[in-house]
Protein backbone atom coordinates (compact mmCIF):
# COMPACT_ATOMS: atom_id res chain seq x y z
CA UNK A 1 0.00 0.00 0.00
CA UNK A 2 1.09 3.58 -0.60
CA UNK A 3 0.21 6.28 1.88
CA UNK A 4 0.27 10.05 2.12
CA UNK A 5 1.27 11.54 5.46
CA UNK A 6 -0.44 14.73 6.61
CA UNK A 7 2.22 17.34 7.41
CA UNK A 8 0.01 18.89 10.10
CA UNK A 9 -1.38 15.84 11.90
CA UNK A 10 1.01 13.04 10.87
CA UNK A 11 -2.03 10.92 9.93
CA UNK A 12 -1.66 8.32 7.16
CA UNK A 13 -4.19 7.95 4.34
CA UNK A 14 -3.94 5.42 1.50
CA UNK A 15 -3.74 6.94 -1.98
CA UNK A 16 -6.71 6.15 -4.20
CA UNK A 17 -6.87 3.85 -7.21
CA UNK A 18 -3.75 2.65 -8.96
CA UNK A 19 -1.57 4.97 -6.89
CA UNK A 20 -2.57 3.28 -3.64
CA UNK A 21 -0.96 -0.12 -4.17
CA UNK A 22 2.09 -1.83 -5.63
CA UNK A 23 2.36 -5.43 -6.84
CA UNK A 24 4.86 -7.38 -8.90
CA UNK A 25 2.66 -7.43 -11.99
CA UNK A 26 0.35 -4.46 -11.41
CA UNK A 27 -2.66 -6.68 -10.68
CA UNK A 28 -4.73 -6.92 -7.52
CA UNK A 29 -7.84 -8.83 -6.44
CA UNK A 30 -9.72 -6.20 -8.49
CA UNK A 31 -8.05 -7.25 -11.74
CA UNK A 32 -5.15 -6.50 -14.05
CA UNK A 33 -3.52 -3.04 -14.11
CA UNK A 34 -5.23 -1.89 -10.91
CA UNK A 35 -1.94 -1.24 -9.04
CA UNK A 36 1.46 0.07 -9.94
CA UNK A 37 4.01 -2.63 -10.80
CA UNK A 38 7.33 -2.77 -9.00
CA UNK A 39 10.01 -5.17 -7.90
CA UNK A 40 10.28 -6.18 -4.27
CA UNK A 41 13.29 -5.77 -2.05
CA UNK A 42 14.13 -9.29 -0.92
CA UNK A 43 15.57 -9.70 2.59
CA UNK A 44 15.69 -6.01 3.42
CA UNK A 45 17.81 -5.54 6.52
CA UNK A 46 18.49 -1.84 6.83
CA UNK A 47 16.53 1.30 5.98
CA UNK A 48 17.82 4.87 5.92
CA UNK A 49 15.94 8.11 5.26
CA UNK A 50 17.87 11.08 3.91
CA UNK A 51 17.83 14.33 5.94
CA UNK A 52 15.26 15.93 3.63
CA UNK A 53 12.85 13.02 4.16
CA UNK A 54 12.36 12.65 0.40
CA UNK A 55 14.56 9.61 -0.28
CA UNK A 56 14.56 6.21 1.43
CA UNK A 57 17.36 3.69 0.95
CA UNK A 58 16.78 -0.02 1.62
CA UNK A 59 19.73 -2.42 1.82
CA UNK A 60 19.21 -6.05 0.79
CA UNK A 61 21.21 -9.06 1.92
CA UNK A 62 19.87 -11.26 -0.88
CA UNK A 63 20.82 -8.98 -3.77
CA UNK A 64 23.81 -7.32 -2.07
CA UNK A 65 22.40 -4.01 -3.23
CA UNK A 66 20.50 -0.90 -2.23
CA UNK A 67 17.10 0.19 -3.51
CA UNK A 68 16.23 3.89 -3.66
CA UNK A 69 12.69 5.13 -3.18
CA UNK A 70 11.96 8.80 -3.89
CA UNK A 71 8.89 10.55 -2.49
CA UNK A 72 6.99 12.63 -5.01
CA UNK A 73 5.76 16.05 -3.83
Amino acid sequence: MIFRVSPTTGAFSQLSGKFGCVTGDGASEKGADTCQSARAVARAYQVAIDPTGRDVYVASTQDNGVALFHAAP
